[in-house]
């Protein structure tokens, strides 16, 4: 007998490290919808991953009515975080999503997905806010700019503090005309 069932939903179209790091789902919801006329049971929807950037995901449907849909929300896949910060290029990625009833594979779906280089940014197409991911202030080379950046500071005004408006400059350099 032959089933007739989709799987649709909400996929990202690329994915990093940040997005990772920022909880980004890489699938928000999935449908599965019966277009039968009978009951659907015992569903079992699996999903994987090439290249293997997540781990593989499964989810239990115990039965759809005929005529009606699950919705699966949230869908918790887990990425590899190694993987991700190790991507120095840009790789093109497939999440592949089957629906199985024991052992019968009733359905599947195929959705490409872009998987960026940790130092990549997908600009404004998906979360422009994540932009700010970017920004790390605790990286090494920042203690070496701060270095010398408190050098060319103290030449300039005696004191090699970054304490900003919060001082009163006591020397001729008084960048706000504070006394």
């Amino acid at each position: 007998m032959e089933h007739r069932v989709s799987v649709d939903g909400n996929f990202t179209g690329a994915i990093n490290f940040a997005m990772q790091q920022n909880y980004v789902p890489v699938i928000r919801n999935l449908i599965v919808r019966n277009e039968t006329e009978e009951v659907l049971s015992d569903l079992d929807v699996r999903i994987r991953f090439e290249p293997d950037f997540a781990r593989e995901y499964q989810y239990f449907i115990q039965e759809i009515p005929a005529g009606e849909a699950v919705e699966i929300s949230p869908v918790r896949i887990q990425l590899k975080t190694e993987y991700l910060f190790s991507l120095t290029e840009k790789l093109l990625g497939v999440v592949v999503v089957e629906l199985y009833r024991k052992e019968e594979r009733l359905f599947l779906l195929e959705k490409e997905i872009e998987l960026l280089a940790a130092d990549q940014w997908n600009g404004g197409l998906c979360m422009p806010e994540l932009i700010a991911a970017f920004v790390t202030p605790n990286h090494p080379v920042i203690a070496k700019v701060i270095q010398h950046a408190s050098e060319v500071l103290k030449n300039w005004t005696g004191s090699p503090s970054f304490t900003g408006y919060q001082t009163i400059w006591p020397g001729p350099w008084n960048p706000w005309g504070m006394k």
